[in-house]
C-alpha cells in the first residue's frame, strides 16, 4: 500500500514536531499571541531565556515590540543571547536586559526578579514566562537518589520558586491583568520512564 502522507521516523522528528505542536496549541488557547493580548510596551520576564526555548520565547516578545528581561545562570550565553535579541528590536525605546542568577531556590529566585523589576521602578512584570529547567529521563530504577533531586531542582523547583514570587510580589502591588506563564518542551514533563 502506498502511504502519500509523511511519516516521522526518528524520535528527534518526533520530539520536534511534538514541541512545536505544544507551543503552538498553547499560544492558542492560552491567548498569548492574539488580539486579546498585546506584548507591545510591556514589561516580559522570561526565565531561561538565554538559549533554546526560552530564547525563542523571547525573540517573539521582542518582535511583538515587549520590553523584555531574559534570567539564566551563565553571563556569556546571556550576552550572546542579549546581541541575538538586538537584531530583532522594532524600536528604541525598547528595553533589552539580562541578569545573571540561579533559580534553583527561593533566594535566587527573588533576587533576579527584584533585580529585573529594578529598571520598572521596582513594578512586578507584565508576564513572567517560565522557562528554565531541564530534564534528564533515565529508567525510574536505574536513577541515583541525586538523579531524584537533580530533576525536581531542575524541572520543578526551578519554576515554582519563580512563580511563587512573582505571585507574591503581584499580590503585595495589588497588579491586575498580569500573566504567569509556564513554558516547557515534552521533555520537560519527564522526569524519568518506566
Amino acid at each position: 500500500m502506498n502511504n502519500t502522507l509523511t511519516t516521522f521516523s526518528t524520535p528527534l522528528q518526533v520530539s520536534l514536531l511534538t514541541v512545536l505542536l505544544s507551543i503552538a496549541v498553547a499560544s492558542i488557547k492560552m491567548g498569548l499571541f492574539s488580539k486579546n493580548w498585546d506584548p507591545r510596551g510591556k514589561h516580559c520576564y522570561v526565565t531561561g531565556g538565554s538559549s533554546g526555548l526560552g530564547l525563542a520565547v523571547a525573540i517573539e516578545l521582542v518582535k511583538k515590540g515587549a520590553n523584555v528581561s531574559i534570567v539564566a545562570r551563565t553571563e556569556k550565553t546571556l550576552q550572546d543571547a542579549l546581541k541575538t535579541l538586538e537584531t530583532h528590536r522594532v524600536s528604541p525605546e525598547q528595553k533589552l536586559a539580562y541578569y545573571s542568577y540561579s533559580l534553583v531556590n527561593a533566594a535566587g529566585s527573588k533576587e533576579a526578579l527584584e533585580a529585573a523589576c529594578a529598571p520598572y521602578n521596582g513594578r512586578v512584570p507584565d508576564a513572567a514566562f517560565l522557562v528554565a529547567g531541564g530534564s534528564t529521563p533515565k529508567f525510574f530504577v536505574e536513577m541515583e537518589e541525586a538523579d531524584l533531586r537533580k530533576g525536581m531542582d531542575d524541572g520543578y523547583w526551578v519554576q515554582a520558586f519563580s512563580a511563587w514570587e512573582v505571585a507574591k510580589m503581584t499580590a503585595r502591588q495589588q497588579f491586575r491583568g498580569g500573566k504567569i506563564v509556564f513554558v516547557g518542551s515534552t521533555l520537560s514533563l519527564m522526569s524519568f520512564v518506566g
